[in-house]
């Protein structure tokens, strides 16, 4: 159990490296489906009557789901930004076609 904790351990680590490097909307998405896989994982350790875990397993599961959280918060606030972005750039866009058209 403790390979399976750290490999989605370690999938974290690698969305959060992508997030942090400023993501374009494209990435967003990846990063998106990314994180429900993860989460999928975790509900299954959790979820699972044939799982017994030991207190190791237990604690690192608990960083991992923290870490997750984290990573959550995240993503939201970077898809916020970049749709202020894209709305940003549509709105402009229509200005300029305004202005075009007087």
């Amino acid at each position: 159990m403790l390979d399976k904790i750290q490999q989605i351990g370690n999938l974290i680590d690698k969305v959060s490296e992508v997030l942090n490097n400023s993501p374009e909307p494209k990435e967003i998405t990846n990063i998106v489906d990314t994180c429900q896989l993860i989460e999928r994982t975790l509900r299954s350790v959790f979820e699972s009557p044939d799982v017994t875990l030991n207190q190791d397993e237990v604690d690192r599961l608990n960083e991992i789901y923290t870490r997750y959280s984290n990573l959550i918060s995240c993503v939201e606030t970077e898809q916020k930004l970049t749709y202020n972005k894209l709305v940003k750039h549509v709105g402009n866009k229509k200005k300029l076609d305004v202005y075009r058209n007087l």
